[in-house]
């Protein structure tokens, strides 16, 4: 058997090095069911439909039972979302219509409705929402019984799970069996819900591997190395011992992270770093606590919406915001909806632009939908009686655009005030710097903000001209380049002056190799991934 190096495309996602064999689920098989059906037959389909969701609501309630002594909620909470797509009542209402209507069988109903689905979110350019589809493939595969991974037969070896895509509810499954060593996945994202469980799991993980998907065999053995992001097919003994050694290196460094969590984030010349989280979903929240977060420095909203389908109520968004900022000490802020351009969902219509990244996006979306940005904001608002929130606003590059919003937000307070409603009448109200046309004008924003939040991935992106999600310029997006040190010095001087808390929330800050000269340049808040948090902590205690 020849020793095979196998790349992944993918950024590198959770977990240490695995040796194990593969396991591979083949989710690429057409169901073997006819088309359409008789008249005579609706009857009979429509209760194999019934059918059908029942048991798939009792697997998904084995899954529940079976983490009835989890310690993490948020896990429930993700199985939730799948049950609530499997019983929403318009999508069960359509492929009832289309069984009955257009003598579809219940698989192709069922196909057509989700494809219908899909199809929604192909003309989402950004992968950190097009990942959402997957809850849908998900609960769409227990439907038809294509790939119920829920009745996988038990691993008894070392084993390493090969699969195209997997749902959340899977990754969780799974990791209650100890056997069950590393996973590679031939499609995924780091923000997908999955990813996120993958890693607050810290399980073994590597994604992107389509080119080289058609090598990974059932039963050969692998080695994954999650670290350097390869995996190495049919391994040599030198290649066993080197896995062996990182996995032990592994749980040593993990140890003496462990060991940062309650002690303060002061450099070497004492001064005093904040660490805060960045969040996605909600799931994300205990890692951050377990982390020893100071509160979080960005929660994205983006994902609530999407997740919901619809627009969320105020209080839906309400219920939301209070059970995140309840479990923190310090403040939350939230950053109000960045929707626009390639971010863009169902609900709302959208027009597809030329150059979505220059379009109708962040403060621009939110100002033009007005109701809907009230609708937020007012929630944020009753939200901040049960916690320290603050107010973030994204994509902005005027300052009428500051001054516009805080018009709303007060036409939101005296809402409140009418109904007699408590909140944080002093609330913050800050903005994300990531266009320059704010740098060349910082004082006057200083003015106008109090406190600033540099997102140095569009920041990068506009400074430079380089769109980040480009694969063709990649070589030029550098967010150490010095034209962004310059637009950092620029900022951090005023707001230095102006006496304005500032912090960094771009992946940058994320980044080990590349923090330190960030904090050179007198950077005294972080806002980082989650799992990154003691990471970086190590990083800002060891330095000058």
């Amino acid at each position: 058997m020849t020793r095979t190096l196998i790349k992944s495309a993918g950024q590198t996602l959770a977990g240490c090095c695995a040796i194990g064999k593969i396991h591979k689920i083949n989710q690429s098989q057409e169901f073997n069911a006819k088309k359409n059906i008789d008249k005579q037959e609706i009857e009979k389909e429509l209760k194999k439909f019934e059918d059908s969701i029942t048991k798939a609501n009792q697997d998904i309630d084995k899954t529940l039972l079976h983490l009835a002594d989890s310690d993490d909620e948020n896990f429930h909470k993700i199985i939730k979302v799948h049950k609530s797509i499997l019983n929403d009542p318009e999508i069960k209402k359509d492929i009832a219509q289309l069984i009955q209507t257009k003598l579809h069988s219940m698989e192709t109903a069922i196909n057509k409705k989700f494809l219908e689905i899909e199809e929604k979110f192909t003309s989402i350019k950004n992968p950190y929402l097009k990942e959402r589809i997957k809850d849908y493939k998900f609960v769409k595969d227990s439907l038809i019984s294509k790939s119920n991974l829920f009745d996988l037969k038990k691993i008894s070896e070392p084993t390493i799970l090969v699969i195209e895509e997997i749902s959340p509810g899977q990754v969780i499954n799974f990791h209650k069996n100890k056997n069950l060593v590393g996973i590679c996945l031939k499609h995924g994202s780091r923000t997908s819900h999955a990813s996120i469980i993958l890693k607050s799991l810290n399980l073994t993980s590597i994604i992107q591997l389509e080119k080289n998907y058609q090598f990974l065999e059932e039963g050969a053995q692998i080695v994954l190395n999650a670290i350097e992001n390869y995996i190495i097919l049919n391994p040599n003994k030198d290649d066993l011992q080197k896995c062996e050694k990182e996995i032990e290196a592994e749980k040593i460094k993990e140890a003496e992270l462990r060991k940062l969590i309650d002690k303060p984030s002061f450099t070497k010349s004492k001064k005093r770093i904040k660490i805060r989280a960045n969040i996605d979903f909600e799931e994300e929240v205990q890692v951050a606590q377990k982390n020893g977060a100071h509160g979080v420095g960005l929660l994205r909203t983006e994902m609530f919406y999407i997740e919901k389908n619809s627009l969320p109520s105020v209080k839906e968004q309400f219920q939301y915001y209070k059970k995140i900022v309840s479990q923190f000490q310090n403040s939350v802020i939230i950053r109000t909806l960045d929707f626009g351009g390639d971010k863009s969902f169902g609900a709302i219509d959208s027009v597809k632009e030329e150059n979505p990244n220059l379009g109708m996006r962040g403060i621009r979306f939110s100002l033009k939908n007005r109701e809907i940005f009230a609708t937020q904001l007012e929630a944020i608002l009753m939200a901040s009686a049960f916690g320290k929130i603050k107010i973030l606003l994204p994509m902005v590059s005027k300052v009428q655009e500051v001054t516009e919003s805080k018009k709303i937000l007060e036409s939101c307070k005296k809402k409140l005030d009418k109904e007699n409603l408590p909140y944080d009448k002093n609330i913050k109200i800050g903005i994300m710097i990531e266009i320059p046309s704010v740098v060349f004008l910082i004082e006057e924003f200083a003015e106008v903000c109090d406190f600033f939040s540099i997102g140095t991935n569009d920041l990068t992106q506009y400074t430079l001209a380089v769109d980040r999600n480009n694969q063709q310029v990649k070589e030029h997006y550098d967010e150490c380049d010095p034209a962004v040190f310059c637009a950092l010095k620029t900022v951090l001087k005023v707001a230095k002056q102006k006496n304005i808390p500032t912090s960094l929330c771009g992946e940058i800050a994320s980044n080990p190799e590349k923090i330190d000269k960030f904090l050179d340049l007198g950077v005294d808040e972080l806002s980082v991934n989650t799992s990154s948090i003691l990471t970086i902590k190590k990083k800002v205690i060891n330095h000058k």
